[in-house]
């Protein structure tokens, strides 16, 4: 108790980063990473192009492509001087982020996964949801995810997390925040934001939007206004959980140093301890399930949720291939758990 009535402490002294008013007619800098994804970036610079709000620019960065991105990319950039192409040694998605935040100019920054598409209005909406909300330094929205043009869901799942959220980053708690094609910041947020670490190879926009709700507020769109497409590049049937839960880790401990450094705080070391306990307590147990190890157990003891602890406790019981099939369900976007869902809030009367 002592912990949480230290932490109520911290909270109340921190508090988002002020911005300044958006000029008429914002320019909206396009961030696109690629790596080997010359079958589909032409979609997905033509998905800008065809936007009703017409003043961007798009900033594109190969990461060391070893297909032919890097010709079709420069046939491209000859279709459209808003096109601006940067060619690079491989170097992971947080290096190629960088990158192509370096060359920007814009006072709003959109990203753009090289393998999805925006919809028509998506930067005409961003722009209004800034401009009618000064101190809002993030706007996020829904993505459609599809395979082929098969609708199969939409991330995320949940209503998306708004607001000033400082508490749950510094707890480590999940925000429920799309991936980077959902995704627009503010600039002067951006700026403190960038560069990110390099040695995130793969997921940085996770980092981004953390860093992003350690400092300024949330805005979220229940809409979806871009594509996230499912394909054999993109997906795997496995999962290295041992690598999941360091990557986490890795996640949280620089959550820590960019709070400590953004807000000129430190956190109690045993605040450090208790950071993203569920999260991680979860992948491990996923890794139990996988396995039946019998000190599973020892795992739901430490969750605090009953209602999680009796989840967890099914998902044991089940034959191994039910249990599997039932948390691949839980943890994802399918039509029925949206079905669910839609019913869920149908339902539930409102105070």
């Amino acid at each position: 108790m002592h912990l949480q009535s230290q932490m109520s402490n911290f909270n109340r002294l921190l508090h988002p980063v002020k911005l300044s008013p958006l000029s008429t007619n914002p320019l909206v800098s396009i961030l696109i990473t690629n790596y080997n994804y010359s079958s589909f970036i032409a979609e997905a610079v033509e998905s800008v192009l065809n936007q009703t709000y017409q003043k961007f620019e798009i900033l594109i960065c190969d990461d060391g492509s070893s297909d032919n991105s890097i010709e079709v990319i420069q046939k491209l950039a000859k279709k459209d001087k808003r096109i601006h192409f940067i060619a690079k040694e491989n170097g992971g998605h947080a290096s190629a982020l960088n990158t192509a935040f370096l060359k920007s100019y814009g006072e709003i920054i959109s990203i753009l996964d090289a393998d999805d598409r925006f919809l028509e209005n998506k930067l005409a909406l961003i722009v209004e949801v800034f401009s009618k909300n000064e101190n809002i330094g993030l706007v996020a929205h829904k993505l459609k995810v599809v395979c082929g043009e098969q609708l199969i869901g939409y991330i995320p799942l949940q209503s998306i997390s708004e607001g000033w959220l400082i508490e749950d980053v510094i707890w480590g708690r999940t925000i429920f925040l799309p991936p980077a094609s959902g995704l627009s910041i503010r600039r002067e947020v951006a700026m403190r934001c960038f560069p990110l670490p390099t040695h995130f190879r793969a997921g940085a926009d996770r980092v981004l939007y953390y860093r992003c709700a350690a400092i300024t507020k949330i805005k979220s769109i229940e809409r979806s206004l871009a594509i996230y497409r499912v394909h054999n590049s993109n997906t795997s049937l496995g999962i290295d959980i041992d690598k999941s839960i360091t990557i986490y880790k890795t996640t949280l401990e620089d959550i820590r140093k960019f709070v400590e450094e953004q807000h000129g705080i430190k956190l109690p070391q045993d605040h450090l301890k208790s950071m993203g306990e569920l999260e991680i307590n979860s992948l491990i147990l996923y890794k139990k399930l996988l396995n039946k190890q019998t000190d599973y157990m020892e795992n739901i003891k430490r969750i605090k949720s009953f209602r999680l602890r009796v989840v967890w406790l099914i998902l044991f019981l089940l034959p191994k291939k039910i249990s599997l099939a039932f948390y691949r369900w839980w943890q994802g976007a399918s039509h029925s758990r949206l079905l669910l869902y839609k019913l869920k809030k149908l339902f539930t009367i409102k105070s």
